[in-house]
């Protein structure tokens, strides 16, 4: 879908911006993606395809087909150079449509919990000028969905902790405009992992909000 439609077209009710970066391992996408729709209209997806096999490109269509509509998901071709710099295209790619309160991170094996996104409208902000983050615990699940246990359950609350510990995987994190603003607007050469790199920007510059309820199983 063209831009231009999109935001002619997307509905004023879209409240969340999801951004999923997708490869070629699709074992858990159709479960994945399940668990997004049932936010109904509050969600759009952009998806950006970083595959290397086109049966898998039309698979991950095909599941997304699915469960979406077409005007509620865009999918663009990821800039083949791995996992950061498919982020930080996304997330660019995200911020030039202008149209939602709220992005998040999220990958292609996790399972987002029902009460997620409104757990995070009663904490962030959405027009503020200043960045804020949530994120949660996580419960870890093997590949037959039985629970493992469960990680990253604990705040880290100052900025110098945050140094040597990455708090929250990307999954796990929604943010408001600010922070992803902050985020893009870094050289992808500046930076290891996306997640820790909005989560010390946000703690040092804004506000981070910890649930120890685990919102994703992943």
């Amino acid at each position: 879908m063209e831009k231009s439609n999109f935001l002619s077209s997307t509905k004023a009710t879209k409240t969340f911006c999801i951004i999923l970066c997708i490869s070629d391992n699709l074992d858990h996408f159709d479960a994945q993606i399940a668990s997004l729709a049932q936010y109904g209209d509050n969600v759009f997806l952009v998806i950006s395809i970083d595959c290397a096999k086109e049966a898998s490109k039309s698979l991950a269509k095909k599941i997304v087909g699915c469960h979406f509509m077409d005007s509620d998901v865009i999918f663009i071709e990821g800039p083949r150079q791995g996992f950061l710099a498919n982020f930080m295209f996304t997330s660019r790619y995200a911020l030039s449509l202008k149209a939602f309160d709220f992005y998040a991170f999220c990958d292609q094996d996790d399972v987002w919990k029902d009460t997620k996104l409104s757990r995070v409208e009663n904490l962030l902000t959405a027009n503020s000028a200043l960045p804020e983050l949530y994120c949660s615990a996580t419960n870890l699940v093997d590949e037959n969905d039985t629970y493992l246990g469960v990680h990253k359950d604990k705040p880290i609350e100052t900025f110098s902790m945050a140094l040597v510990e990455n708090i929250s995987p990307g999954n796990a994190m929604v943010f408001n405009k600010a922070a992803l603003q902050l985020f893009a607007n870094t050289t992808e050469y500046d930076i290891l992992y996306h997640d820790w790199w909005i989560f010390l920007l946000t703690i040092e510059l804004g506000k981070v909000f910890f649930d120890p309820m685990p919102q994703v199983n992943y």
